[in-house]
């Protein structure tokens, strides 16, 4: 069979991403939310003194967990959020020549099929090599506006700094991001206060933040930033990207 020309759903991915981002969040709220209550507890640890090494429950230090359990869901996140600019790298390679397929297909659900194998091989390939940078590769995609760009520069620095470096920075890291609140009546909303009247006023705010983490500090994150992160990816990182990886110039 010849080359074909491809038709690729780039909504699909973009879906796929916002899904993965909001089955992490829930996944870190729901386990911050057992340790609050008490019922967290690390399980699988040999003890010592049994003679047959039974597997017991220890209880931890709650603030260690859960910033153990916000440092792996952040990591969780970056890397779902770099999957994603592997496989739009993917689409776009696969959309710069006609396709030449290996075996026979005979419907469209089969061509369909063909093409999301192709693009998840190509992009595991793409992550496999290590010729380019993360900004690099979105620089290929499209350029982002300064804030966005430091932004995920940052995103990446701090994984690398919680997956290598003990979690210690290795360098000053910028982190910027969307901070979105609800106002009522034009005030912030009190989380002590959910309560909102009939006939009130009530708005979204979205305000860039921009906060340094210097060189050697120990990382210390929160929930409320990992969400602040999430919604940056999704509302405005995400779509740009997509947008301008296959926008002609």
């Amino acid at each position: 069979m010849g080359g074909m020309n491809i038709n690729i759903n780039v909504n699909h991915y973009v879906d796929q991403l916002y899904r993965r981002l909001d089955e992490q969040l829930l996944s870190l709220r729901s386990v911050l939310r057992s340790i609050e209550s008490g019922g967290y507890a690390e399980r699988g640890v040999l003890s010592e003194n049994s003679p047959t090494n039974i597997a017991i429950t220890r209880q931890i230090n709650s603030s260690i967990a859960a910033q153990n359990e916000i440092r792996n869901a952040y990591c969780s996140i970056i890397r779902s959020f770099n999957d994603f600019i592997d496989e739009l790298l993917a689409i776009r390679k696969l959309c710069s020549m006609p396709q030449k397929v290996d075996r026979d297909i005979h419907t469209k659900v089969e061509l369909d099929e063909y093409i999301s194998q192709q693009i998840s091989m190509k992009a595991q390939k793409i992550g496999k090599d290590g010729h380019l940078s993360k900004p690099q590769k979105i620089a290929i995609l499209g350029k982002l506006k300064k804030f966005l760009a430091d932004a995920v520069d940052g995103y990446f620095d701090l994984r690398s700094t919680i997956e290598h470096h003990k979690g210690v920075a290795q360098k000053d890291i910028k982190m910027n991001l969307y901070h979105m609140e609800y106002l009522v009546g034009g005030k912030p909303m009190l989380l002590n206060k959910p309560t909102i009247l009939k006939n009130t006023t009530i708005a979204v705010k979205t305000a860039e933040q921009s906060s340094l983490i210097k060189k050697g500090m120990k990382i210390e994150m929160t929930e409320s930033e990992i969400e602040d992160i999430v919604q940056t990816i999704k509302l405005f990182v995400a779509p740009q990207i997509a947008k301008q990886a296959f926008t002609k110039e």
